[in-house]
C-alpha cells in the first residue's frame, strides 16, 4: 500500500481540532459541567491548566490525524461525504468503543463521556473530512 502524508493537511486539521478543544472545555461550551465532572473523580481544575497538557494535546492531535490520513489514502477517500462517513466510522470504531471501555473500568459519568466523545466525534469528522476534502 502506497500512502503518502499530506503534512500540511495534518497540521491544519490538528490545529483546528485543537482550537475546537480549547473552546468545547471552555466556560462557553462544556467547561463549567466537565470541571465539575473531573472534580467528582479527584481532579482539580489546577492540576489541568499547565503548559505541557497542551503540548501533549497538540502532539496527540497530530498523531491522530496522521492515522487518519493513512485511513483517508488507504480507503481512497475523496470528497465531503466520505469524509464525513470515514469520521463517524473512525470514531464508532476506534474512539467511541475505546473510551466506553476506559469508561466503564473507571465508573466515571454518563455526562464526562458524552463531553468526550462528542468531541472526539466531532475532531473525527474534521480530520477525516478535510483530508478527504484535499485529495
Amino acid at each position: 500500500m502506497n500512502i503518502s502524508l499530506d503534512i500540511a493537511g495534518i497540521f491544519i486539521s490538528a490545529f483546528i481540532c485543537f482550537s475546537l478543544a480549547s473552546l468545547w472545555f471552555s466556560s462557553a461550551l462544556f467547561g463549567k459541567l466537565w470541571l465539575k465532572q473531573l472534580e467528582k473523580n479527584g481532579l482539580i481544575e489546577h492540576e489541568l491548566n499547565k503548559l505541557k497538557t497542551f503540548v501533549y494535546v497538540f502532539v496527540f492531535m497530530i498523531v491522530f490525524a496522521s492515522v487518519v490520513n493513512v485511513v483517508i489514502h488507504g480507503f481512497k477517500v475523496i470528497g465531503m461525504k466520505e469524509g464525513i462517513q470515514v469520521g463517524i466510522v473512525i470514531w464508532l470504531l476506534i474512539t467511541f468503543a475505546h473510551a466506553a471501555i476506559h469508561f466503564a473500568f473507571e465508573r466515571r459519568s454518563i455526562i464526562l463521556f458524552g463531553i468526550y466523545s462528542s468531541y472526539y466525534l466531532a475532531a473525527s469528522v474534521i480530520i477525516s473530512t478535510l483530508l478527504a476534502m484535499r485529495r
